[in-house]
């Protein structure tokens, strides 16, 4: 919902958005050359900037096709830098910021690389760690999130429920629904 509505003030605004969902199962591919390709590839579609962008990543890749290298960590950074500093404003989602357990602090480093021209802006899901905690209260205002046991059970529920209907011949018993009670009780330690 959030991304959908920075999104849709892109389209009419000079604004880009980018967006990163960190999955603790595929660490291999949480790199920060990844990361940062990733939102420079979503700049590539902003309706202003994006041939321009396109541009530079074709140029990157050709440059390194020939010496058979990877792009680096700063010419990633120069050509995000670049591009972000055209927009009138940039807005970066993270989401699961602490699965990026493996490069999750060098991130924020380049984030705040980027913060610093002060056209951009970062939310980030994560649990409470540390170092993340840490830059958040430095530069931001970070708001605890929990789930609420109602929800949590309403949402068991349902799951359960369609479950049930794509096979008739599982029928939920007390058990489970005790075990949707229980789940839901747990959710304080979330």
């Amino acid at each position: 919902m959030v991304i959908n509505s920075l999104e849709a003030s892109s389209e009419t605004e000079d604004v880009g958005v980018g967006y990163l969902y960190c999955n603790y199962k595929e660490q291999a591919a949480l790199t920060l050359p990844n990361l940062l390709g990733s939102l420079l590839s979503q700049l590539a579609l902003h309706p202003r900037i994006g041939t321009a962008v396109v541009a530079n990543i074709e140029e990157l890749y050709e440059k390194h096709a020939l010496q058979q290298t990877r792009p680096t960590v700063q010419e990633i950074t120069t050509l995000l830098q670049g591009h972000v500093a055209s927009l009138s404003h940039f807005y970066i989602v993270v989401d699961a910021l602490d699965e990026c357990s493996s490069v999750g602090s060098q991130l924020i480093i380049e984030f705040k690389g980027l913060c610093a021209h002060g056209k951009v802006n970062i939310l980030a899901t994560s649990r409470d760690i540390g170092y993340i905690r840490d830059w958040f209260r430095q530069d931001g205002e970070p708001l605890e999130i929990r789930a609420q046991e109602p929800d949590v059970e309403r949402y068991l529920t349902e799951q359960l429920s369609i479950l049930e209907k794509s096979r008739p011949d599982l029928v939920l018993s007390t058990s489970v629904k005790e075990i949707i009670k229980l789940i839901s009780q747990k959710t304080d330690e979330m």
